[in-house]
């Protein structure tokens, strides 16, 4: 994660959804009761409740390994844990995927009736689809994705294709070194 993701995109999230669940520290102890939280999880709706819930088990056994009460920390690193289900790093060492994976999370637990957030979740791929469209716009100009799609694939809706397609549609793009998309030019005002 570089820098600026970190501040502009990671934790922006990670602190609204602390602040929207009590998970803040004050005088070293933390807000939020997480047994607490455990039972009102019952009343969220699917699926915040179980993704919730295994957040707060996820920090329990973060602290109960160092011996010690949950912190903010753990939560955090719950959540990373949560997004990357299962493998368990710190901020700074998660992929793009991750991060986007992790943002979706922390918006999840913030609004958990978000229709928005929910449907992020269930579907990551559409935020890695998301992705990769802005990626290869910057990569080259419309009519020259436009062109590849209907030479390779018979359809000038690039942006409908499949992951996998993209992809190959990228690759085209890096060999033959098209000229990459032009830069907008500031408005004066």
């Amino acid at each position: 994660m570089t820098p600026a993701q970190r501040k502009s995109l990671y934790f922006p999230a990670w602190q609204r959804c602390a602040k929207a669940n009590s998970w803040q520290m004050v005088e070293g102890r933390l807000l939020a009761v997480p047994a607490e939280q455990l039972d009102a999880f019952i009343g969220w709706p699917e699926p915040a409740a179980p993704v919730g819930a295994e957040v707060i088990t996820t920090a329990q056994n973060l602290a109960a390994h160092e011996h010690r009460a949950i912190t903010a920390e753990d939560l955090r690193h719950a959540c990373n844990h949560v997004a990357t289900t299962g493998r368990t790093v710190s901020s700074g060492k998660l992929t793009n995927k991750e991060i986007n994976r992790a943002v979706d999370l922390f918006n999840l637990l913030t609004d958990p009736w978000n229709l928005t957030y929910v449907t992020a979740w269930l579907n990551p791929q559409d935020a890695e689809r998301a992705s990769f469209l802005s990626f290869l716009r910057k990569q080259a100009q419309e009519a020259v994705l436009v062109r590849i799609a209907t030479n390779a694939f018979d359809t000038s809706d690039y942006a409908a294709l499949d992951i996998a397609k993209l992809r190959w549609i990228a690759k085209q793009v890096r060999d033959r070194g098209q000229p990459k998309a032009p830069k907008p030019e500031p408005v004066l005002i």
